[in-house]
């Protein structure tokens, strides 16, 4: 007797953050839930996958050489084929798709199916809100045909119950590894990591750190270049400029962020658009105390006075103020410290994957 069938739908696994996640999901469904089959469905072409999969898990990669360059109606009509096709196939007991745009594309190819079906909208909710009338009812008309749509963070669930009218939801955040803190020796250290592109903040850190220069302390920013920005140099030109390179230093991407995160006594996160905070969650992870803007996810993790600040979007005045406050504070960066590596603590790979897992199981039972 065949086992039951679960599917997970993402467009590829290439480098990314939502890729990462379903990397990790349907590694653990593989590794823990042996009595179902986990298939994984990549409908967009791509050479390479860039995470490793579990052998158990059974991935089909839609076929054929898109080289030619074909329109892109003949390349979609070809996805919703192939989605359909092997769905139809496999007749899963729930199917979980990854995406964004990508979501409303899978809703359409599943129309017409009995089987029950997830979706998680993996970045920044907000510009949601900025779309049109038409634009909004069209896509709820196909959000509504899914069974749940799952949120990874209160305000998205938010924004997707009022600017779609959907009903079902859940809320459910990002797994963020565990790291070990104990006997780690802390250096006066600011740590901040994220790509180098504008809603980032990156320039207006530097600029504030180095008008509020604390003696002994040091920042260094981890984080790469998007293709042709060349904003690393241009940044690190500016550290020049203001004669900061003794105690300013970006050190581009890194492999091992991990050794970053576990030498620095504060994390600096000035972003100004997420759609959930990975970075953040992470120093946590590592035990630091940390200054925020209130955007999408920073509430669900952080608590305000207890586990870091949280102060207005812009406001880098207010920004400076805390950071400073929490460098000349040990007492208050050992105290911050605890509640942030508790609250991480919730955003397990084991917990957050076992919560999609019975949101999907829950569904099944529900649909029958």
């Amino acid at each position: 007797m065949a086992k039951n069938r679960v599917l997970f739908a993402i467009p590829a696994l290439l480098c990314g953050g939502m890729e990462r996640v379903m990397s990790i999901l349907v590694n653990y469904c593989a590794e823990e839930k042996p009595d179902y089959e986990i298939h994984l469905l990549l409908y967009a072409p791509a050479t390479t996958q860039f995470y490793k999969i579990h052998p158990r898990v059974v991935v089909h990669q839609i076929k054929g050489n898109f080289s030619s360059k074909p329109t892109k109606f003949i390349f979609l009509l070809k996805s919703l084929l192939f989605l359909r096709r092997e769905i139809k196939t496999l007749s899963p007991v729930a199917v979980l798709s990854f995406g964004d745009l990508q979501n409303l594309f899978f809703s359409l190819a599943t129309v017409g199916f009995k089987f029950p079906r997830a979706i998680s909208f993996r970045s920044n909710p907000v510009p949601i809100t900025k779309r049109g009338k038409l634009r909004l009812i069209l896509e709820g008309m196909l959000l509504r045909r899914v069974d749940l749509v799952i949120a990874q963070t209160r305000l998205s669930d938010t924004i997707f119950k009022s600017c779609y009218g959907v009903e079902r939801t859940c809320v459910i955040g990002n797994p963020i590894p565990d790291f070990n803190v104990e006997l780690r020796t802390r250096e006066n250290l600011v740590i901040s990591v994220g790509r180098l592109i504008p809603s980032k903040s990156h320039e207006e850190l530097i600029l504030l750190f180095a008008k509020i220069r604390k003696p002994g302390w040091k920042l260094i920013i981890v984080g790469g270049d998007i293709p042709k920005s060349n904003r690393l140099q241009k940044l690190r030109e500016l550290v020049k400029n203001l004669d900061a390179d003794d105690y300013i230093e970006l050190v581009g991407a890194q492999k091992n962020v991990s050794d970053y995160l576990l030498r620095a006594s504060i994390f600096a996160f000035p972003s100004l658009s997420e759609g959930f905070p990975n970075a953040l969650a992470e120093g946590m992870s590592a035990g630091l105390p940390s200054v925020s803007f209130d955007i999408s996810g920073v509430s669900d993790l952080v608590v305000d006075g207890e586990s870091g600040f949280i102060v207005p979007p812009r406001n880098f005045e207010m920004f400076a103020d805390k950071l400073s406050l929490l460098m000349e504070r040990d007492d208050l960066r050992s105290k911050f410290s605890i509640k942030a590596k508790e609250s991480a603590a919730n955003f397990s790979e084991g917990k957050i994957c076992e919560k999609f897992w019975q949101a999907l199981t829950q569904l099944n039972i529900s649909t029958r």
